[in-house]
């Protein structure tokens, strides 16, 4: 599955993150996260069922990677905003209860936190948007659409399609 290359670099990552609270469990978990925002960026129908897919993976190897459930629930917020889902109102819960999940796991990383606010702002609402943007800020976030999530957090106060 992975090539003695990206192992390497992988475990680099790997042992990076069991310093930190949000330390993966589970090496092959962080593969299948790589890999579902890979196929996240496509933003078709088809890219989002194989993120939702590899996220979920990702979870059931490692039930406390909050960047994996981030990504999950950005997956089912797409589903949404972008007209995908057979059943918006299941998309919609699933990632309000992914959001939920994620804050739970790590509410200090700032790049969680990043997703969690483009969740929240589609899902949810400016103003929940809004706190969860401070907070990622506050953590000195290095993510690099943290301008644009301010951006979508205070514009975002239409409610999400349905």
């Amino acid at each position: 599955m992975l090539t003695a290359g990206s192992k390497a670099i992988f475990e680099q990552v790997f042992h990076r993150r069991r310093q930190h609270a949000t330390a993966i469990r589970e090496l092959t978990a962080y593969d299948f996260y790589l890999r579902a925002i890979q196929h996240g960026y496509a933003t078709t129908r088809e890219g989002v069922a194989e993120e939702l897919q590899f996220a979920r993976r990702a979870l059931e190897l490692d039930p406390r990677f909050g960047l994996a459930a981030a990504v999950a629930g950005i997956g089912h917020m797409l589903n949404v905003t972008l007209g995908y889902s057979a059943d918006p109102q299941f998309d919609r819960k699933e990632a309000v209860r992914l959001l939920g999940i994620v804050l739970s796991i790590d509410d200090s990383d700032p790049e969680t936190l990043a997703l969690a606010c483009l969740i929240s702002a589609f899902m949810i609402g400016c103003s929940i948007a809004s706190a969860t943007m401070a907070s990622s800020m506050s953590c000195g976030t290095r993510f690099f659409n943290t301008g644009f999530l301010r951006l979508i957090s205070c514009n975002a106060s239409s409610p999400p399609l349905s």
